[in-house]
């Protein structure tokens, strides 16, 4: 009895919300754009950049489909998958 109340709750540690992996990968897709400019000579060079925020978008999305596809086991809801 003890060893199956154990498993659930190491299963349930191991189970990640989907709101909880939104926001890692919005919070790194906001770092990525922000490290753009890190090779800015001067920050009157720093200006908004369409073809920054892009690419921005496109790493973030990448990273989420790498993550996803090995966090797999994490994310129980199969609706929400």
């Amino acid at each position: 009895m003890e060893y199956e109340q154990h498993d659930r709750n190491k299963k349930m540690d191991m189970s990640m919300s989907y709101g909880r992996f939104a926001a890692m990968i919005a919070t790194s897709t906001v770092i990525m754009f922000g490290l753009m400019y890190v090779n800015s000579y001067a920050l009157g060079h720093v200006e908004f950049s369409q073809t920054r925020t892009w690419m921005a978008m496109v790493m973030g999305g990448t990273m989420a489909v790498i993550m996803m596809a090995f966090m797999w086991s994490m994310y129980k809801n199969a609706k929400l998958r």
